[in-house]
């Protein structure tokens, strides 16, 4: 928690961190690129936030940060991905009171090669991309969650 001088008269007020950015999503997905949207935090800590940090998971340096983002924006477009690699990402809000804490992360798994479009929807096979990938994402989370209650019941 900080301090900062009150602007509608004399004392000060606390400011805490805002929470964290809500319903990180990866749209726009292509081999190499990719566009992160998110929601506000619900709680800013009684300073607007003004900015936001974009951090990449990386298994040599963990979480390393990408990016900064105006205030005004929930959204960023990253590129320069490594084409079939899986990338992991979080965003953290910031204001007066400091950096907040992150985002739930998100995967994206990119789509090695070209895929053949089919004959009817989705109209594009980057459309088709993000589809996939969010399938294979929900896959993934589930059966992370599935696997660990086994372990659980497994282990007791």
């Amino acid at each position: 928690m900080t301090r900062r001088r009150n602007v509608n008269g004399g004392g000060y007020v606390d400011v805490d961190m805002p929470s964290e950015p809500e319903d990180l999503t990866a749209t726009n997905v292509t081999k190499t690129s990719c566009t992160l949207c998110w929601n506000a935090p619900q709680n800013d800590g009684g300073s607007s936030v003004t900015r936001y940090y974009v951090e990449m998971y990386n298994e040599q340096s963990g979480w390393i940060r990408i990016n900064e983002t105006p205030a005004a924006e929930c959204w960023t477009d990253i590129d320069g991905l490594l084409e079939g690699a899986e990338n992991e990402f979080r965003v953290c809000a910031v204001n007066e009171g400091g950096v907040g804490p992150p985002s739930e992360s998100t995967f994206v798994i990119w789509t090695p090669g070209e895929l053949n479009k089919p004959n009817c929807a989705p109209s594009s096979t980057s459309e088709l991309s993000v589809m996939s990938a969010v399938f294979i994402i929900r896959e993934l989370k589930a059966f992370k969650e599935s696997m660990i209650v086994y372990l659980s019941m497994v282990m007791y």
